[in-house]
């Protein structure tokens, strides 16, 4: 199971727009300097720079190299948990909407008199 504070982290991290735009950058273009994300986002060095703090703080960079030029590359495990944990999320939203939309069908037939109407599911073979 994905840990709760670690899916908080990552998702507090990928609220802010400049921060998923540097995930995405990283996405495409593998290691990059600090400089280059900075050219890319057209962005403030020092707010770049804070801004990959926040991600490696997170897990979601991680420097590559050292001084007094390090690379940061995208780590994609916090990414894949953020996914496979709204996707259970989804299942879950997807199965309520069709049990309700089952029960308002049933519930409308039964108050018109009517058989509800049966998917092919529902049919015995």
């Amino acid at each position: 199971m994905d840990s709760a504070p670690d899916l908080n982290l990552t998702f507090t991290a990928l609220a802010d727009e400049t921060r998923r735009t540097l995930i995405h950058a990283l996405a495409r273009g593998g290691a990059l300097t600090g400089r280059e994300l900075g050219r890319q986002l057209r962005g403030n060095p020092r707010s770049i720079a804070r801004h990959l703090q926040v991600l490696e703080r997170v897990g979601l960079v991680e420097r590559v190299g050292g001084e007094p030029t390090p690379r940061f590359r995208l780590c994609r495990e916090p990414l894949r948990a953020a996914v496979r944990w709204i996707s259970r999320q989804e299942t879950l939203y997807v199965q309520a909407l069709d049990d309700l939309d089952r029960r308002l069908s049933e519930a409308a037939c039964s108050e018109r008199g009517w058989e509800p109407r049966r998917g092919a599911s529902d049919l015995d073979p």
